[in-house]
């Protein structure tokens, strides 16, 4: 299962205990129209072990592109492996904006943009 980060996301249902540990141990925000959503408290980590677990598949996460908002996957990303998940950041970027020649100036201003 991919998991974004920055937006909600539905699970099957998966039993009370889970639904439980998923909200107060791993910090998961839980709205009934719109699904789960992943915070600043939530613990990635765990977050992994405890679906991997209630779903019996392998869990990865997925974030849009900090400028142009496209899907990241964090497994094509070429820092995938150095990546603390613990502490990933939701301001990462694809492949193709990393590559632009303006991409540095192009990062500071969307983090100007964000912060007026």
């Amino acid at each position: 299962m991919k998991v974004p980060i920055g937006e909600h996301f539905k699970l099957p249902l998966l039993g009370k205990d889970v639904f439980i540990k998923l909200s107060r141990e791993v910090g998961l925000k839980y709205d009934s129209k719109q699904g789960f959503m992943i915070t600043p408290k939530t613990r990635l980590d765990l977050l992994v072990s405890v679906l991997q677990e209630a779903l019996k598949e392998e869990v990865s996460f997925v974030l849009k592109c900090f400028i142009c908002r496209a899907k990241t996957p964090c497994e094509t990303c070429i820092y995938n492996n150095i990546c603390d998940r613990k502490s990933v950041s939701p301001a990462c970027i694809c492949d193709s904006c990393k590559e632009k020649d303006n991409a540095f100036a192009q990062y500071s201003e969307k983090f100007l943009e964000l912060s007026v």
